[in-house]
């Protein structure tokens, strides 16, 4: 017998980002990885308590049914985020002629993390950025972009006490490059 391999369950090369059928723009791809890294080595600073250090935050596509993965299987797996600070965010989509639709989304949180955002907070946010009504529907990496930022902003402002964080300053540099090739 050979073991057989679940290329889901394999973390890209950039971490941050696993979108291997590429249902993102690559601005979208880059943002998020340059950002992931940056939150990592804030959240490593030496004045931080080294409890909470080592904040992750990964984003991952999967075309077909959020019932063929296991969100927690992955998150534990993957090791996102030191002490258990980690979260991973999954959009799930189905084919569609050429590209994608949007199906529905899996926020998989750490354990030492959920003490700061519960799963109740998660919802919050992702209705607050992800659903917002001014970003069209059929713009799904605007809208991952809203509540990528929306999420680092909770967390800057609510673990590591950062004094202000301007969502709308990163989602205005972001749509400047939105549909630019990122090498």
């Amino acid at each position: 017998c050979t073991p057989t391999t679940n290329d889901v369950l394999s973390p890209s090369k950039l971490f941050y980002i696993n979108d291997q059928n590429r249902v993102l723009l690559n601005a979208t791809s880059w943002s998020i990885f340059t950002y992931g890294e940056e939150l990592y080595e804030d959240s490593k600073a030496s004045d931080i308590n080294s409890n909470i250090q080592g904040s992750q935050v990964v984003v991952m596509t999967f075309v077909g049914d959020s019932s063929q993965i296991s969100s927690s299987e992955i998150f534990n797996a993957w090791a996102i985020g030191e002490n258990d600070m980690g979260i991973l965010i999954i959009l799930f989509f189905t084919p569609s002629g050429d590209g994608y639709n949007y199906d529905s989304m899996i926020f998989e949180i750490g354990s030492q993390m959920s003490t700061f955002l519960s799963a109740f907070g998660a919802n919050d946010l992702i209705t607050q950025y992800f659903d917002d009504p001014t970003i069209p529907s059929f713009d799904y990496d605007a809208r991952l972009m809203s509540l990528y930022h929306g999420v680092l902003s909770y967390l800057y402002l609510n673990v590591y006490d950062y004094t202000s964080y301007n969502h709308q300053s990163y989602m205005d540099a972001y749509y400047e490059v939105q549909y630019d090739y990122i090498g």
